[in-house]
């Protein structure tokens, strides 16, 4: 209520902005101490009450506009959904309706089913419920153009599903019915009454390696007697015949005679259509067919490996430094063709003392020869010296370039993938070695001193940069309650010149009684030369004791 006026008696004013009121009662003594009640209308501010004005008329509107829209969807998407559940009902219907006609049909002689554009004989217009649907089955019969024979006929079906509402749906389709009396009179599978296959000395052996325009395939093939071979055919993987550089025509031929000699077959391993290459790389399979005169079709088969073209590039090899030495490089499988690459090869060039900022595998780089790899896995764990400089590169071989390899190693391989180059060298780990002496007390170990030495580096190191050594002791072993424990603390630093040599001024205290004691080194130092420049850090051997309680050489431990 706004401007509202109640009247002097209550001293209640006119106010301009929304309120409520609440009637209350007071109560107070008079004169004789008689309670007097008297009525109040009370005003309650409008900051209380903002909560409570309601909503315009707008808003009104602009919410149900809002309900509207979404409703709409809402039930759009559940007619739609009604609508296709209904679609789906109604094909069910019709699909069991229709293969059950069918298993029908088929279950007759051959010779009712007969070919009309009516219903005729046994073949005739069927009606049928499923709940609330009624399905109408209406059939013709034709002699099918595919069969020269007249051993297959075609059932043409015209359906209509029909919905309790009146709502129908027609389809139409066809299915073949097959003369199953002729199997009954057909020659029988019998090993001693099949044709026979075999591959002459012509074709190259299982598994060979084919390539190129002019593979020879020769078979022979007879039918057993009494009996004559119709047709004989080449294909490659069952998928495509195959095809000769010297004719069109496919492998496929009409024979009529009970022995098969054919003359050889130059299959083109190399064909192509628009582009498309027939007989891809890889592992492929060669099948000759023949069928004689009774129906039976036998086979052969042989696998031969196509080789026309190299295998893809594999990744760049990546080096991993540890577990061994040289540590392991790796790098992803590729294929040739269709079938992995049968092997990689690795070679590896070792940086000398000259720094040079040639690449390693160029002419007069002052890198020399290392050893390298050739073998089927996509890793190998390098075979290096203690603390040198390596650069690698990989590449994919392809089955006619291990053979190429196999018979001569010093050549130049035929059809492999280019030389991938690594990112960067790698720097095999320094091997430590030493002796050490221990005092021993009470039957066990107290304290021990080593005589250290690691490997320097054997390539080239950046002018001016700093060379640091950082030298551990290892004591390890099992605790009172049968936990293992490790110690590695560091025993001292040397740099410079005599960063390679490490002897303690002080035995050391051996307080934890452990059960083995190793050393081993942590060199740091900056390469120069090719992709030189960066600073790296390589670690040691784990150089062991032998025994705790005598003085001894350290074996070399673990990497």
């Amino acid at each position: 209520m706004t401007g509202v006026t109640l009247g002097p008696s209550y001293g209640i004013q006119a106010v301009r902005r929304p309120c409520r009121y609440q009637i209350g009662r007071t109560r107070t003594r008079g004169p004789s101490g008689v309670r007097q009640g008297r009525s109040e209308v009370i005003l309650v501010s409008h900051r209380d009450s903002r909560h409570d004005e309601g909503m315009t008329l707008v808003e009104l509107v602009v919410a149900a506009s809002i309900l509207f829209i979404v409703l709409t969807g809402i039930l759009s998407l559940l007619m739609q959904t009604i609508h296709m559940s209904a679609q789906a009902r109604e094909l069910n219907v019709a699909n069991n309706a229709v293969n059950s006609y069918v298993e029908w049909v088929r279950s007759l002689d051959f010779a009712k089913v007969a070919p009309s554009t009516s219903p005729t004989g046994s073949i005739e217009t069927t009606v049928s419920q499923n709940g609330s649907y009624k399905i109408t089955i209406t059939p013709s019969v034709a002699v099918s153009p595919i069969d020269p024979h007249g051993n297959l006929k075609e059932l043409h079906l015209a359906v209509a599903v029909t919905r309790a509402d009146g709502y129908a749906r027609n389809f139409s389709l066809m299915a073949l019915i097959r003369n199953r009396a002729q199997y009954l009179v057909g020659g029988a599978r019998n090993a001693a009454t099949d044709p026979t296959i075999t591959f002459t000395s012509a074709t190259p052996t299982e598994g060979a390696v084919v390539y190129g325009t002019s593979t020879p395939i020769q078979v022979q093939a007879a039918a057993s007697t009494g009996r004559i071979l119709e047709s004989g055919s080449y294909w490659v993987d069952n998928v495509r015949k195959l095809r000769s550089a010297t004719t069109t025509a496919s492998a496929e031929w009409s024979i009529g005679t009970q022995l098969w000699n054919p003359p050889i077959y130059y299959w083109d391993t190399t064909f192509q259509e628009s582009g498309t290459q027939w007989f891809p790389d890889g592992l492929r399979t060669v099948v000759v067919y023949v069928r004689d005169n009774t129906g039976i079709e036998v086979y052969r088969s042989r696998q031969l490996l196509v080789d026309n073209h190299p295998p893809a590039n594999p990744a760049a090899p990546v080096h991993a430094g540890a577990g061994s030495m040289g540590g392991t490089l790796s790098w992803p499988t590729v294929y040739d063709g269709t079938t992995l690459a049968p092997q990689y090869q690795i070679e590896m060039r070792v940086q000398g003392s000259t720094s040079t900022t040639g690449d390693p595998f160029e002419t007069g780089s002052a890198w020399g020869p290392a050893q390298g790899y050739r073998g089927a896995e996509a890793s190998w764990i390098v075979q290096a010296q203690p603390f040198n400089r390596y650069y690698a590169r990989v590449r994919a071989l392809s089955p006619r370039s291990v053979i190429a390899l196999n018979a001569d190693p010093t050549v130049e391989p035929p059809n492999t993938s280019a030389w991938v180059k690594m990112a960067a060298p790698f720097v095999s780990r320094p091997r430590l070695t030493g002796t050490y002496e221990v005092r021993v007390r009470g039957g066990a170990i107290d304290e021990i001193r080593p005589s250290l030495s690691v490997t320097p580096p054997n390539f080239s190191l950046t002018s001016g940069a700093l060379v640091t050594a950082e030298w551990h002791m290892v004591e390890s072993g099992v605790d009172n309650r049968g936990v293992p424990w490790t110690n590695d603390v560091v025993i001292g630093t040397t740099s410079g010149s005599s960063a390679w040599t490490f002897v303690p001024a002080t035995y050391t205290k051996i307080t934890s009684k452990p059960s083995s004691i190793g050393f081993y080194v942590k060199v740091t130092c900056t390469p120069g030369g090719f992709l030189g420049g960066t600073a790296g850090t390589w670690t040691s051997n784990l150089g062991q004791c032998p025994t705790l309680t005598a003085n001894g050489t350290l074996t070399e431990g673990t990497w």
